[in-house]
């Protein structure tokens, strides 16, 4: 394949990628229809050009050159059930999230790699009238990074091997919401109950990736990979549907955020034709502790909302996740696998909102593999299950502005998912 080739695949799945409510947080693993069959359990593992995502020190263990690209599927359902009788349904949607690895063997002792996946995303879509509309990012909320990782890797000994490499995120937010027109009654703007408003930025950011791969025994593989954090300062507007209304004008904004650095630990076990790994996440989802968004130009009328720009608090907790997945080779060409996944949220119930209003979650995942000459064929069914969250928090209180405060019950959340991969062995 010649590299213009290459450059062209990766630019296209690079602008191809949205994002995906999904998960606890806004964290994506499923970048392999391999990985999601065994619940994500592979970093110990993995032995694909999906490497250079889950374990870039598993890189020196393929030979040749390696691709592997895929894409997976969701459908997420669920409601909110206020506790003033009404309910409100999340807009459904088939959400792809494609993601593209590629290995090169360039000597005995080294290799080297590059992922090209969306790790983090959310993506929420409510109706456009229901009670919480009013909340920031309430009717429509989406946010999409991109992650270009680079990888090399060297093997230390015929047991150990590590790799290292620089990340490059591009990350980009969509907060849509209604807003009351307080100011009506004043004669302050246009004479319209409410009006539409968004917040979209974007920037690039930087970080590293660091990971490690021992064979401790003939049967049992350790593997451990690291991803840093990326801070943000994305650049942007603030747009509202009918100017005017309580003092607010379009203007250009700057937002900060930082993405959680997060690291994947685990192990696995083989004998004759059977593979059991297990593994662990860890999120540091502190980091993600606010998004301050500045404003432009000062908006509102002075001596009553005139601000520069406001803060969402988010107050995050560190989460582990934890993943156990097993693959049978049932020959030299088919195998089956299975996973399940057990993991918390990182979202206290002082801060939960409408972007994110899931609870722990326990995924099931199923996966069948086919191998034949250099192609290797693979697909997975997942099930996301999620406790339901009950809601009543300062972010819903809209006693303030004179209006009756939203509370009740996130319920009902499930994710499909579907997703398929090829690789090739040149």
């Amino acid at each position: 394949m010649r590299s213009n080739d290459v450059a062209a695949i990766v630019l296209i799945l690079v602008l191809a990628i949205p994002s995906v409510c999904f998960g606890s947080g806004f964290y994506t693993a499923d970048q392999s229809a391999k990985a999601t069959g065994l619940g994500t359990a592979n970093v110990a593992s993995v032995d694909d050009a999906s490497a250079a995502y889950f374990n870039p020190a598993a890189l020196v263990d393929l030979d040749g050159a390696n691709i592997t690209g895929g894409v997976a599927v969701y459908d997420i359902t669920g409601q909110f059930k206020s506790d003033n009788g009404t309910n409100a349904q999340l807009e459904d949607s088939l959400i792809p999230l494609p993601y593209l690895h590629a290995a090169v063997k360039t000597s005995e002792k080294t290799a080297i790699g590059l992922a090209v996946v969306s790790d983090f995303g959310l993506a929420t879509d409510w109706e456009d009238d229901w009670e919480g509309r009013f909340i920031t990012g309430a009717t429509y909320a989406e946010s999409q990074a991109i992650t270009i990782n680079p990888v090399f890797a060297y093997k230390i000994s015929q047991r150990l091997s590590v790799a290292a490499g620089p990340i490059l995120r591009y990350f980009s937010f969509d907060l849509q919401n209604q807003v009351p027109n307080l100011l009506g009654g004043y004669g302050v703007g246009p004479a319209v109950a409410e009006t539409g408003s968004q917040v979209e930025g974007e920037d690039w950011g930087y970080g590293f990736s660091v990971a490690l791969k021992a064979q401790l025994t003939e049967a049992i593989h350790f593997g451990v990979s690291y991803r840093s954090k990326t801070e943000h300062t994305l650049s942007g507007d603030f747009t509202i549907d009918d100017q005017g209304v309580n003092g607010y004008t379009n203007c250009p904004i700057e937002a900060e955020v930082t993405l959680p650095a997060y690291a994947d630990i685990g192990l696995s076990w083989h004998r004759d034709r059977w593979t059991v790994s297990a593994a662990v996440l860890w999120t540091q989802w502190s980091d993600y502790d606010e998004l301050k968004v500045t404003f432009g130009q000062t908006q509102g009328v002075a001596g009553l909302n005139q601000t520069d720009g406001y803060t969402m608090t988010t107050s995050w907790d560190d989460t582990w996740t934890y993943k156990l997945g097993v693959e049978y080779a049932l020959n030299p060409t088919w195998s089956l696998r299975g996973g399940i996944i057990y993991d918390p949220t990182p979202v206290p119930d002082d801060t939960l909102d409408p972007l994110v209003p899931v609870g722990d979650r326990l995924d099931f995942t199923f996966g069948l593999g086919f191998d034949r000459g250099a192609w290797h064929i693979d697909a997975a069914y997942l099930l996301v299950t999620s406790e339901n969250r009950r809601f009543d928090n300062a972010n819903g209180d809209f006693s303030a502005w004179g209006m009756q405060s939203v509370s009740g019950e996130f319920e009902d959340f499930v994710t499909h998912a579907l997703a398929i991969s090829a690789s090739y062995r040149f």
